[in-house]
């Protein structure tokens, strides 16, 4: 080690002057500041540093809060397991599908089908008991010239899906044709020109459940076709209002 770097480390060593006595000597130098002053402004510090780390603190749990809610809301329905709102909504269901055999006995079972061209059937049967609470079949009804495509649930077990069920008897058409109660109603047009109604018909206690589309802006030759009359004559003849 050279001689000045000797010099700087004994000058780096040597015992250093107190600040309150440094600043006794040379006070007249900061007009009217203190010693006092110097150590406020340090606790002043020390203050506005804790209170940052409080602010830092609330808000990191705001935000793990935050994250836990927002990912339980994300996982709800997955946690739910997109019940179906049946009465018995652990109960699990099967989808089986109908070979032309046991559509064409549906027909048979149900005059109302006979105008529908089917195109697929299934059965829902619930697993815990091998029980069969609906049959739902797809197809086409031609009615004076239009094509209505329909979904038809056939009502087996009334508690099954009774919330989607319950929605049928918001619609506000009603008509009596051929011994079927049936109400109906439209729902709009969709992007594609397709009206959608939905119409349920009743006859003896059987209840069936319709969803339908076309580009008719008429139901009347379809309920025609369904009911068993000769034209949607008989239908637009039927009483309007409701019944309850």
């Amino acid at each position: 080690m050279g001689k000045f770097e000797r010099k700087v480390k004994r000058s780096l060593q040597a015992e250093r002057q107190p600040f309150a006595d440094w600043f006794a000597e040379n006070a007249a130098q900061f007009g009217g500041f203190s010693a006092a002053d110097g150590a406020d402004v340090a606790v002043g510090a020390g203050g506005l540093a804790a209170g940052r780390r409080k602010r830092t603190l609330w808000l990191t749990a705001a935000a793990f809060l935050l994250g836990a809610l927002c990912t339980l809301l994300c996982f709800l329905p997955w946690m739910l397991g997109s019940r179906r709102p049946a009465i018995n909504p652990g109960v699990l269901y099967l989808n089986m599908r109908l070979d032309e055999a046991q559509q064409q006995a549906l027909v048979d079972e149900n005059a109302c089908l006979k105008s529908v061209s089917i195109t697929s059937g299934t059965e829902l049967v619930r697993q815990n008991d091998s029980v069969v609470v609906s049959a739902i079949v797809e197809g086409v009804i031609e009615a004076e010239g239009e094509s209505y495509y329909v979904t038809v649930e056939i009502e087996y077990d009334t508690s099954y899906d009774e919330m989607t069920k319950f929605s049928y008897n918001s619609l506000s058409q009603y008509a009596s044709v051929n011994g079927y109660s049936v109400l109906y109603d439209g729902l709009g047009t969709d992007s594609g020109g397709m009206v959608w109604y939905k119409m349920r018909t009743e006859r003896a206690g059987q209840r069936l459940y319709w969803q339908i589309r076309s580009r008719s802006e008429r139901l009347e030759p379809l309920i025609a076709a369904v009911c068993g009359e000769a034209g949607a004559s008989a239908v637009q003849a039927a009483p309007s209002q409701r019944a309850y």
